[in-house]
């Protein structure tokens, strides 16, 4: 049985839709709770756990992408040239059955798709300010070079004879 003639939906499809959509708004949960932790790692400075979140990212975002395809599949089951029909679309023209699962997860996926977007950008950001500090102070330690004072191992500060600048004892 269709749903209506313009869009050529199931029932069953329907409600395979509402599991597919469903399951998106979970693994957009989890991908903006990782993002969240890397925004606390990136300012916190653990590389450790940034290279951990770094494959679960990658994780999730390839369940998001897996769970997408198969959207696509359901949706084009009986036009398979046609572009897939848009949530919101389906939402109009589907059952009250399913109208209110599959307009929750339209709402959340919205609202989370937002919430990623913003933490990516922040997140990368945040990084940009780290890479440039980084590279300042590596310009800074190129241009000391190995002239001037330093430390020794013992902690005792030894002149190094150079034409470069010296610091100050003290």
């Amino acid at each position: 049985m269709m749903i209506a003639p313009a869009t050529d939906i199931a029932k069953s499809d329907l409600l395979a839709l509402c599991t597919i959509f469903e399951a998106l708004v979970t693994a957009s949960k989890k991908l903006m709770d990782l993002l969240q932790d890397e925004k606390r790692c990136i300012i916190a400075g653990d590389v450790d756990h940034l290279i951990h979140l770094s494959s679960e990212k990658e994780a999730a975002i390839e369940a998001l992408a897996k769970l997408n395809q198969d959207r696509i599949a359901v949706l084009r089951t009986k036009h398979p040239n046609d572009p897939p029909a848009k949530l919101s679309t389906l939402i109009s023209l589907c059952p009250d059955r399913y109208r209110g699962r599959l307009q929750r997860a339209y709402t959340s996926l919205e609202a989370l798709s937002a919430g990623i977007q913003e933490l990516n950008q922040m997140n990368g950001l945040l990084t940009d300010r780290i890479l440039q500090q980084v590279s300042g102070l590596l310009g800074v330690l190129k241009h000391l070079g190995p002239s001037g004072t330093t430390y020794e191992q013992s902690g005792m500060i030894q002149s190094l004879r150079s034409s470069g600048r010296t610091f100050g004892k003290g």
